[in-house]
């Protein structure tokens, strides 16, 4: 199953620096799609001018390593809904999405670390800029996020009524041998789902939480 890494966060996050050592060493990943890159080779002083002609350059490598079947990863800073489609389309395609998100804390803080790659010949980001693509990326973080949870939670759905008429039947047969017994009604068996979702949500907050609070490289690396 190929993969489909996106390295998501607001400008400054250190996304770029990162994915140069996370991609090839830690996740055997060479295809790198990143519009700041193309841009860069398309306007080496200026390439803010040409960001645009970047910005469908990349959506052209896209779709052309998807329909290859490699894998690759792509960097964002999620202020466009596009990625949600993107997302289901490589799910289509049988791709494994792995989505890495670096937040900052604020937006002043991304427009300083913003302010000290300029100063280091980095390309600069207008504040207005940097503050609106912060508050959008992370609410599409979250509906990105929510759809990773539609499917665990889908799954999760799944097993239990391939196992629910296995348990009825089981439960059934072994309670026979007892005189007085509590008849298995359907009031258990959504006690039983209820309980089986709530689980699973508690272990995957948990398990966000922790890869959250750790540190990324070590967090790729054990979740």
């Amino acid at each position: 199953m190929p993969n489909l890494y996106i390295i998501g966060g607001c400008n400054g996050a250190g996304k770029t620096t990162v994915s140069y050592t996370v991609l090839p060493e830690i996740l055997e990943c060479k295809e790198f799609v990143n519009a700041d890159s193309i841009a860069a080779g398309l306007s080496p002083f200026n390439p803010e001018s040409v960001a645009l002609e970047a910005g469908r350059l990349m959506l052209q490598r896209i779709e052309l390593l998807m329909s290859e079947g490699v894998d690759f990863a792509l960097e964002t800073t999620l202020s466009t809904k596009s990625y949600v489609s993107l997302v289901k389309k490589a799910a289509n395609a049988n791709y494994k999405t792995t989505l890495l998100y670096f937040w900052l804390s604020s937006p002043e803080f991304a427009m300083q670390r913003v302010k000290d790659r300029v100063t280091r010949g980095g390309h600069n980001i207008p504040p207005d800029v940097i503050e609106r693509w912060y508050y959008r990326g992370i609410s599409n973080l979250i509906k990105l996020y929510i759809l990773f949870w539609k499917e665990f939670l889908f799954l999760t759905g799944i097993a239990f009524l391939l196992a629910a008429p296995a348990g009825w039947w089981l439960m059934n047969n072994w309670l026979q041998h007892f005189t007085l017994r509590t008849e298995v009604n359907a009031t258990v068996f959504l006690t039983a789902m209820a309980a089986s979702v709530g689980i699973a949500l508690l272990t995957v907050s948990h398990k966000a939480m922790t890869a959250a609070l750790t540190n990324p490289v070590q967090s790729i690396q054990t979740e």
